[in-house]
């Protein structure tokens, strides 16, 4: 099958900041704000958060309903999201979505799931409506605040193979998550992580504690289902984290309210803590917002760098031997790496020296940079002269005389390795 790569705007050189959008009218119904004024209006919101569901619907229950996305684990977050005043995008890969028949009807679907599935004056209704493909967002994923993904079984046969299938999702995750965004997930959802690869080869869980529904839970709730994934070749939870080199939490209770918080990874166990979970991510974008970029959560980025916010400091308007900082590498944006502890290439630029000073202490606002030459290139207007970067290979080429983004200019896409490219 011929490989395609999906071209990634300059949409991650902008800053993580309060769009104050303005939602249409066509939005919401004028019934939907008249009966649930406190999650929609006429007021501005302060950016969009991307809401993930699976597009599955296999018939997995006994009783023969059909699985797909959970209903409860996107209603609750959806209506934080928006009561904090922020609007939603709902996503698939496809661009279609199922409802898990289980969770808005039958002994395992909650009161108040069932009532909001039958009130179709919900803003959940309207969302669902518009949902659109993984490909239709990928190009402008810049203009996201965030992204949280509802669970449900169908996240395992979508998510879940052993062979994973890596597709516009995976892509759209592991480039926003670069850039510095949110990334939230909720009971069956963390199976998304597995084939999630960063620009520089790693997997985005690798290292990161991360919970989910757990092994244990999976028999008790459907007798049969892991002897049936096993052999369909489907990973539990525990196993699309583990495979993928995340470091599992098992919740003492699996029914139980319980959210991780690993850096901007935040996971949640099952459908009593999406609400949680939403929380969570709310209290992290609003103070990216404020600060204007990725928070410290991680220890990547430092706030400030000589008096100006990273991530909010316009870079790309700034040139380095006549490449813009914000251009593409192949599809990665050097724009969205974190410049703290990220590496770039194989140096760190909070570690490595300039010249002797090291970058990490050195304040570029009161720094005079101008008088210092690096390879006779400009840095804007400024001649930084013929002087290294102490020395030192950014991506295995020199800073001097080589523009930056030659060496990847002819590879394809590193959002995700060359076995996985395919077109879906």
């Amino acid at each position: 099958m011929q490989t395609t790569t999906t071209a990634v705007t300059s949409a991650s050189t902008i800053p993580i900041q309060s769009s104050t959008t303005t939602i249409p009218s066509s939005y919401f119904s004028s019934e939907t704000c008249s009966k649930w004024p406190s999650l929609c209006g006429t007021r501005s919101y302060k950016g969009t958060i991307l809401l993930l569901l699976n597009s599955r619907n296999d018939q997995i229950y006994p009783n023969g309903k059909r699985t797909g996305w959970h209903f409860t684990e996107a209603l609750l977050p959806t209506e934080h999201f928006l009561s904090n005043g922020y609007s939603l995008q709902f996503i698939s890969e496809t661009g279609t979505a199922f409802v898990d028949e289980s969770s808005v009807e039958g002994e395992m679907a909650d009161s108040y799931a069932q009532k909001i599935w039958k009130d179709k004056t919900h803003p959940i209704h309207s969302l669902v409506g518009q949902i659109k493909s993984a490909r239709d967002v990928l190009p402008s994923y810049g203009g996201y605040v965030g992204l949280y993904a509802a669970g449900g079984h169908g996240c395992e046969y979508e998510w879940g193979l052993r062979d994973a299938k890596i597709g516009d999702v995976h892509r759209l995750i592991a480039a926003m998550y670069e850039r510095g965004s949110v990334v939230g997930l909720v009971c069956h959802a963390p199976s998304v992580l597995n084939g999630v690869v960063l620009s520089n080869g790693t997997k985005l869980v690798s290292g990161k504690k991360v919970t989910g529904f757990s092994t244990s839970a999976e028999n008790k709730m459907i007798k049969g289902i892991l002897e049936e994934w096993q052999r369909m070749g489907i990973l539990t939870v525990q196993q699309c984290i583990e495979t993928n080199g995340g470091i599992w939490d098992e919740p003492k209770n699996p029914m139980g309210e319980h959210v991780i918080v690993s850096g901007r990874l935040i996971t949640g166990v099952n459908p009593a803590s999406a609400k949680k979970l939403a929380k969570e991510m709310v209290i992290m974008i609003d103070k990216q917002i404020e600060l204007g970029g990725p928070v410290n959560y991680d220890k990547i980025v430092n706030k400030e760098l000589g008096g100006q916010q990273l991530g909010g400091q316009g870079l790309g308007g700034q040139h380095l031997g006549g490449q813009s900082i914000g251009q593409q590498y192949g599809s990665q944006q050097l724009g969205s790496q974190q410049y703290g502890s990220q590496t770039l290439g194989s140096q760190q630029l909070g570690s490595q020296q300039l010249g002797s000073q090291q970058l990490g202490s050195q304040q570029l606002g009161s720094q005079q940079l101008g008088s210092q030459q690096l390879g006779s290139q400009q840095l804007g207007s400024q001649q930084l002269g013929s002087q290294q970067l102490g020395s030192q290979q950014l991506g295995g080429q020199q800073l001097g005389g080589t523009k930056l983004a030659n060496e990847f200019s002819e590879k394809p896409s590193t959002l995700y390795s060359g076995e996985q490219q395919r077109n879906l």
